[in-house]
């Protein structure tokens, strides 16, 4: 849930100690601190100086879920806690004021964004040449990766202007060896067509003969002669 939803269940934690502070550190002690007292905590925001972030103001928001763990938080008011709290020992506990805590959390959000920017100068300040160096760095690396593109992109368009060579080469070839079969077909056929002329013809020449052959033949008169006297009568013509 967002902290305004816990805007009536807020309150106010004064005599923290003050100074030098882990901020995450104290705040998870003061969450320990009401958790450890049955408190459902919602969110801890421990206050620190506008100039020094480093430097707590003694000063938390903390919310609570539900109303039963505002009113145990309410009643640890002036608790002694000793890691906690500052030369007095105990904690000052009230609810926070609904209207005045919304000016504060602006002013809060505020002055958390200012701490942010001068850190962040306070940084550049103190480390120029590293950060020019980082940028140039990667300047650097992003040369050398256009420089690694155009080199890949150059190296595939020679291989693209191979590949390319080579299909017509291969396109050539079987063209030939196409028009090499097409005229060694021709010669086949012509060489068929005349091995079948020269038996037609030869066919034809033999034709009277075997009709001469066959006319004589059938030219013999027909004699009731036994097959033997007929024999020998054809051996003697």
């Amino acid at each position: 849930m967002p902290c305004n939803a816990f805007t009536l269940l807020r309150i106010i934690v004064s005599g923290i100690k003050k100074g030098p502070v882990q901020r995450s550190e104290k705040e998870d002690e003061l969450r320990w601190f009401f958790h450890s007292a049955g408190c459902k905590v919602a969110g801890v925001s421990l206050v620190m100086e506008a100039k020094r972030r480093d430097r707590s103001r003694g000063l938390s928001f903390v919310d609570f879920e539900d109303s039963q763990s505002l009113d145990l938080a309410l009643k640890l008011h002036n608790e002694e806690a000793e890691a906690l709290a500052g030369k007095h020992g105990k904690l000052r506990i009230a609810r926070a004021c609904v209207a005045k805590n919304e000016g504060r959390k602006r002013q809060h959000e505020f002055l958390e964004a200012r701490n942010q920017t001068e850190e962040m100068e306070r940084e550049f300040e103190a480390r120029p040449n590293e950060l020019v160096r980082k940028v140039k760095q990667k300047c650097e690396r992003q040369n050398v990766a256009q420089a690694r593109g155009l080199l890949l992109l150059q190296q595939e368009k020679r291989r693209q202007v191979v590949l390319q060579r080579g299909v017509e080469t291969i396109k050539d070839v079987a063209h030939r060896i196409h028009t090499a079969m097409e005229v060694e077909g021709k010669h086949a056929m012509a060489t068929v067509n005349s091995v079948h002329g020269e038996q037609t013809q030869r066919h034809k020449d033999e034709l009277p003969v075997c009709t001469d052959y066959f006319a004589n033949f059938g030219s013999f008169p027909s004699d009731d002669r036994d097959p033997a006297t007929i024999a020998s009568n054809l051996l003697q013509q």
